[in-house]
C-alpha cells in the first residue's frame, strides 16, 4: 500500500495508552515494514499511512487502527544515523576505525561508533485514524 508493506499481527508489548487508546499484549495490530529502497518522504509516508487506514479500518470497529513498526530506522541513537549493514555492506563487521568514509552517511556513522555508539531497534506505534 503505497511505499510501505503492511500485515496483520499481534501487539508484543504488555500494554501501551496514548490518548484514550490502549494496547494490551496479543490485540490485533498491522505491523508495518519499511522496504530498503524508494522515497521516504512525509508525503509518501502519509500516502501510505491514509491507504493502510482506509484498507483495514473494516477490521476495527473502533475507527483507530493501530500500526506498529519495530525498525532500525526508528533507534533513538541513530537521530540522524542508520544501521551499519545497510550502510557498509560486506565492511560492516570491521572495526569503526577500518569503515569506509565514502559517504556523509558512512563518516557519521562510523564516528558515532567510534565514540562508542551502538547499534540497536526502535519500535513505533501509529494509531491512524485519517479518512482521507
Amino acid at each position: 500500500m503505497g511505499r510501505m508493506q503492511y500485515e496483520y499481527s499481534s501487539f508484543f508489548l504488555d500494554e501501551y495508552s496514548l490518548n484514550g487508546v490502549t494496547l494490551k499484549k496479543g490485540d490485533k495490530v498491522i505491523n508495518m515494514h519499511i522496504p530498503s529502497s524508494g522515497s521516504f518522504s512525509e508525503k509518501t509516508r502519509m500516502d501510505s499511512y491514509q491507504r493502510a487506514y482506509r484498507f483495514f479500518e473494516k477490521d476495527f470497529p473502533e475507527k483507530t487502527v493501530p500500526i506498529v513498526c519495530s525498525s532500525w530506522l526508528l533507534y533513538p541513537g541513530y537521530r540522524d544515523i542508520t544501521d551499519s549493514w545497510r550502510i557498509f555492506g560486506k565492511d560492516a563487521g570491521k572495526p569503526p576505525v577500518d569503515l569506509p568514509r565514502d559517504t556523509s552517511l558512512q563518516k557519521a556513522f562510523a564516528e558515532y561508533l567510534e565514540k562508542g555508539g551502538t547499534p540497536g531497534v526502535g519500535y513505533g506505534i501509529l494509531f491512524s485514524t485519517c479518512s482521507k
